[in-house]
């Protein structure tokens, strides 16, 4: 029992340090980790009304889906190149002449689909989803803002 220990106090040291969620799914993933067994109304008050509800195999499920395009705006980007003084002058008027803009522009089709399955009586039981960051990407971050928020709650009592 001494050996075993010690190993679970690193283990458990590590858990602690675990960096926070990274990507849209994970975030949503941890916060409805969250909300499991909560009704489905919480939801409501984070994501807002669903955008549909239905059922497959007799389960009951709340559709919530964005879809939107988008332009990404960002930075050219310089290329580094090595020369003498006088050689990059004369690339920099080049370029000046060239130029169009100091940034690029990205069309992005932004998309998110999260579904939340529920039981009889409106409780969370499991999820699933699929998009990408930008249609996603507020969806995780309020949920993550309420997952924050419920955590500094007080315990009832």
């Amino acid at each position: 029992m001494n050996k075993l220990l010690p190993s679970f106090l690193v283990i458990a040291a590590l858990a602690a340090c675990a960096p926070p969620p990274s990507t849209w799914s994970e975030t949503v993933d941890a916060g409805l980790h969250t909300y499991q067994g909560a009704h489905v109304h919480e939801l409501f008050e984070i994501w807002g009304v669903p955008d549909a509800d239905g059922e497959v195999a007799s389960a009951r499920y709340y559709l919530w889906e964005r879809s939107f395009e988008s332009t990404l705006i960002e930075p050219r980007r310089q290329k580094v190149v090595s020369m003498s003084d006088r050689e990059a002058r004369i690339a920099q008027t080049l370029a000046d002449d060239e130029a169009e803009s100091d940034f690029v522009t990205t069309p992005v089709n932004a998309h998110c689909r999260i579904r939340v399955f529920v039981d009889l009586w409106g409780r969370i039981v499991s999820w699933d989803g699929r998009g990408n960051e930008f249609g996603c990407g507020r969806l995780a971050s309020d949920i993550q803002k309420a997952v924050g928020d419920h955590e500094r709650l007080p315990a009832p009592g």
